[in-house]
């Protein structure tokens, strides 16, 4: 069934070459099309010429360190992580330097969702049908977060003058790099909880291809809606897409229940919770006002000095009580129907959105002024709470990654015959605890002290050094089970900082996750 993942992924390929090619034949010589190439532009290609030479460099470096440490086929899916993850960076910068008028640009944001959404699962796809076991997947993890990784590194830098500008394109890599990591580590986890059933890895895969067909079909039918607004138009896509995507999920869960021996109605409770609890998150979370003191709503860009007055904390804390509450709806209502395997189908049922999420954040992005002012003819107006629905959806979606990855390290070290009890009374679990704080500020710290000639040379930052060194460190000194409290402080410290001070700290919790399921052995045997 591995050939149906891989057609839905070329499908949504073909469907957005469609939707660009139309975009363009229908705009070509109108007014509003490319037009002059804005300086903003120009220097953005350039930032971005150079983190792709300097990615280009370390991504080599680190095939022959996968190929020599690990194997051919981790270095192998290493490096088709990197390439899929860098032509979406591309995607999606070219898409925000397009048309300045409404249509076009609805059509290429569309357009720029189901290319990230095609990309992600033939990626995990085609890993998975060329390498068929399960190292070679949490390896392609590794390599699709590099970019985000580079991206993040020194972009809130004082000298930076086009932070505005490369906001969204960082915020689209973030939400590929988790729909991608999301994918693979719930196909991980079906492995080892169910070792003798092959249905329990291509499970996540069919939740995924049966989210991406509903996502073209709804698009298709709101695309000839010309009555209403783009976003009024996105809005009712994405609606769609999730009552047609819960009717996909109910028939592939009556199979999965009969497969694995769970009762049918639980893992269909835990879905549909997901899929209405992500809508949910999108309409609430964007009835926040989080502007900033220069009147723009990428509310998440570093500054150099924080200065917020006590209504910006307010906000800013009231939004975070949104986030962690409406995370537990979704979560315990999984874990306690259908325990750690409820939850990794409530995670991939969410993040499953993604490619719709995305083409929110470039259409939203497009309006909200980079690269120039779109052109206001056609009545358009600025949807404001969208782009706080994006974050949104950004910050709850690594969560689930950073739960999965931890779930899946501590699955792996039952699968390995290691049993590590989480207990506080336990001085390396509580030493890994208060290590999880300690190593998000020091990278925190690390990534704001990001200097220009970092930026200009294309060097690599000690904070992304810093990051993989810290669980193989911790796991090799202190054990795995220190590595487990480390994992779970971690998540903890990254929420408070992914909503107060902003995404750059996204790629910390996958990481760290992922290097500690491929290094798993190593602190067994040492």
């Amino acid at each position: 069934m591995l050939y149906l993942p891989i057609l839905a992924s070329l499908l949504a390929l073909f469907f957005a070459y469609f939707l660009v090619q139309g975009a363009h034949s229908s705009n070509l010589g109108k007014s509003g099309g490319q037009g002059e190439i804005p300086s903003a532009y120009q220097e953005v290609r350039t930032f971005l010429k150079r983190r792709y030479l300097a990615i280009g460099k370390w991504a080599v470096f680190l095939f022959f360190v996968f190929l020599i440490g690990l194997g051919w086929k981790e270095a192998g899916g290493f490096l088709l992580g990197v390439i899929f993850s860098g032509l979406n960076a591309l995607i999606g910068f070219l898409i925000l330097g397009r048309g300045k008028n409404p249509d076009l640009s609805f059509r290429l944001s569309i357009a720029g969702g189901f290319f990230s959404g095609g990309l992600g699962l033939l990626a995990v796809s085609l890993c998975y049908f060329f390498f068929g076991s399960l190292r070679p997947l949490i390896a392609l993890g590794a390599g699709s977060f590099l970019f985000s990784l580079f991206l993040h590194l020194g972009w809130n830098a004082p000298a930076i003058r086009f932070r505005k500008e490369i906001a969204p394109l960082i915020l689209s890599v973030d939400i590929f790099e988790t729909y991608v990591l999301t994918n693979l580590i719930c196909i991980v986890l079906g492995g080892l909880l169910f070792f003798h059933s092959s249905f329990a890895s291509l499970f996540p895969l069919l939740f995924t291809t049966c989210a991406l067909l509903s996502s073209m079909i709804s698009v298709a039918f709101v695309y000839l809606w010309k009555r209403r607004t783009p976003v009024f138009r996105l809005v009712a896509g994405f609606s769609l897409s999730v009552f047609l995507s819960g009717l996909g999920f109910l028939l592939f869960i009556i199979k999965a229940g009969r497969a694995f021996g769970i009762s049918e109605w639980r893992l269909a409770i835990t879905s549909l919770i997901a899929l209405f609890g992500t809508i949910f998150i999108f309409l609430i979370s964007s009835r926040f006002n989080l502007k900033d003191k220069e009147e723009r709503f990428f509310f998440f860009l570093p500054k150099s000095g924080f200065s917020f007055t006590s209504a910006d904390l307010s906000n800013r804390a009231l939004f975070a009580i949104f986030l962690i509450l409406d995370g537990l709806l979704i979560i315990l209502p999984a874990y306690f129907i259908s325990g750690v395997y409820g939850f990794s189908i409530a995670a991939i049922s969410a993040v499953s959105l993604s490619p719709l999420i995305l083409a929110f954040n470039l259409y939203l992005s497009v309006i909200a002024g980079a690269f120039g002012r779109m052109d206001n003819k056609g009545g358009i107006r600025f949807f404001p709470g969208g782009m706080v629905g994006v974050q949104g959806f950004a910050i709850l979606g690594a969560g689930f990654s950073g739960l999965l990855l931890y779930f899946a390290y501590i699955q792996q070290l039952a699968r390995l015959g290691a049993k590590v009890p989480f207990f506080l009374d336990r001085p390396s679990v509580l030493t890994g605890l208060f290590l999880g704080p300690l190593i998000a500020y020091c990278f925190f710290y690390l990534l704001s002290r990001t200097s220009l000639p970092h930026l200009t040379q294309g060097a690599f930052c000690p904070s992304a050094v810093f990051l993989p060194v810290v669980p193989l460190l911790v796991g090799l000194v202190l054990g795995p089970g220190a590595l487990a409290g480390l994992l779970i402080g971690s998540i903890l410290v990254w929420f408070f900082l992914a909503c107060f001070i902003g995404p750059s700290v996204n790629p910390m919790v996958k990481v760290l996750g992922v290097v500690s399921l491929l290094l798993a052995a190593c602190f067994l045997v040492y």
